[in-house]
């Protein structure tokens, strides 16, 4: 669902795929991939956290005997949908990704996975998964949504909110293969808030589960027992790659969503959530922990470690909220007129999609201000016994850009002046990356600090700047000589 990062700690198993008994209330056995084992792994052509489905279409024929691979239809906009095959086995698993379309890692992750099903190497777990299982991926339910990177399809259909009418096309071909296929267990694969966080820990939401209700009264039935246990064995293996970064995604029931539609039907559906991590803005960290959870799941499954159980553990699960933002700056002095007081800052951004250039660029804001204890940031700033100063407007006009390269930025900024305006159209490059805040002459500036504005201000100690945030990045000043 949907910079700069402070440093978490981030813990490496050390192995070559192994197996790892956990001796646990919920005993499971696990593939866990070090750096060197993933590398050898990981589908290489992807290294952002977007994906095309031109490029995914690729990275399957690369994998994928042809004989594996079927149409499942097409998509509004006439994109294939893929059903891929893998196994033969009694125990049938049905797994997909990006039915909404800005929601990526789970694609990614499945590349890795079909990569991984596919090379010549041998491989006794990997012949034992797919001797006893059948699965079917569906990666990039909504190719026309990831086209743009927009959570709808081509017809702003939330596709994850018509299990029940089927108004989409892609709803519907998702239904048939799950009337026709009837799998025992299924596996969405989804992006979160970055935001979201664990209120015990205070760090993001790397990773949240969710087993979906069968009835508005909260019920239980066999399938949701069953998705229940498998959460709480992915639950100890997500652990050991985002400590204190496991939550439950916000367990509402939606009579119109699919995950809730299969457990009704007694399919034991897992809702898997990808949030934020620390470093990590492209994904490709978390794109690994997706990864080592699917084969975590199908290795279970295979081996039948799978048995319904009480649902105590996984209530036990913190429910994430919203609780993150891109950098807080903490207990900064600010002055007014009349008052001085210390104050946190917190800040967000939105984005927007190039699609020529298949990225993302960033917008930041100002969130929040006030007591963030109970909050995390990517990026945090202890401002004790700083002042936080509201950039200022160059009061000089330039007519190009050309005439920029005869200012000292740093000098600029050492004098409080974080903006200054141009005449010239800006070009189509990210603002974040110039050392000021560039705008066209027309635009109107704010010169403070207040919710919603574009984060523009210095930290001063004595009277000198000590760090500035120009467009909501953060860097310590450091003059030029």
């Amino acid at each position: 669902m949907n910079s700069k990062y402070k440093p978490h700690a981030r813990v490496f198993i050390s192995f070559a795929f192994t197996i790892f008994v956990s001796a646990n209330l919920y005993a499971q056995t696990s593939l866990v991939a070090t750096d060197s084992a993933y590398q050898n792994i990981v589908e290489r052509s992807f290294t952002s956290q977007i994906i095309t489905h031109t490029e995914m279409s690729k990275a399957i024929r690369r994998w994928v005997p042809v004989s594996r691979i079927d149409t499942l239809g097409f998509s509004s906009e006439g994109r294939p949908l893929y059903k891929i095959s893998i196994g033969s086995g009694p125990i049938r698993i049905l797994i997909w990704s990006q039915m909404h379309g800005n929601e990526p890692t789970g694609t990614l992750a499945l590349m890795d996975l079909l990569k991984w099903a596919n090379q010549s190497s041998n491989s006794s777990l990997r012949n034992d998964i797919f001797r006893k299982l059948s699965i079917v991926l569906v990666p990039m339910l909504n190719p026309d949504g990831a086209q743009q990177f927009n959570r709808n399809n081509a017809t702003g259909i939330d596709i994850n909110r018509d299990a029940k009418s089927q108004q989409a096309i892609e709803s519907l071909l998702l239904n048939q293969l799950i009337e026709s296929f009837k799998p025992q267990y299924a596996i969405s694969l989804h992006d979160q808030n970055i935001y979201l966080g664990n209120p015990d820990t205070q760090r993001p939401a790397s990773i949240s589960f969710m087993a979906a209700y069968p009835n508005a009264n909260r019920g239980q039935n066999h399938a949701r027992l069953r998705a229940i246990s498998l959460i709480a064995q992915l639950k100890q293996i997500a652990e050991t790659y985002v400590p204190g970064g496991i939550t439950r995604y916000e367990d509402a029931y939606i009579e119109t969503a699919f995950d809730e539609y299969l457990i009704r039907n007694n399919t034991a559906s897992v809702l898997i959530e990808t949030g934020g991590f620390t470093n990590d803005p492209q994904k490709q960290y978390l794109r690994r922990v997706n990864f080592n959870l699917l084969v975590t799941a199908l290795e279970a499954l295979a081996n039948q470690r799978i048995r319904p159980t009480d649902t105590k553990e996984y209530d036990k699960i913190p429910v994430s909220q919203l609780l993150g933002y891109d950098l807080i700056i903490r207990n900064a002095t600010y002055r007014t007129s009349k008052y001085e007081y210390q104050i946190d800052i917190g800040t967000r951004h939105t984005s927007q999609y190039n699609t020529t250039q298949n990225t993302l660029s960033n917008q930041y804001y100002i969130a929040t201000k006030g007591d963030l204890s109970n909050a995390f940031g990517y990026q945090e700033i202890d401002a004790t016994g700083l002042l936080i100063v509201p950039g200022r407007l160059y009061p000089k006009t330039f007519d190009t850009f050309s005439q920029l390269s005869n200012i000292n930025s740093d000098s600029l900024l050492g004098a409080g002046y974080t903006t200054v305006k141009i005449k010239e159209q800006n070009p189509a490059s990210d603002s974040n990356q110039n050392s000021l805040n560039i705008v066209n002459a027309k635009v109107r500036v704010n010169e403070g600090i207040e919710i919603a504005q574009e984060p523009n201000f210095l930290l001063v100690r004595n009277g000198k700047v000590v760090s500035v945030i120009v467009n909501g990045i953060y860097r310590t000043y450091c003059p030029s000589r």
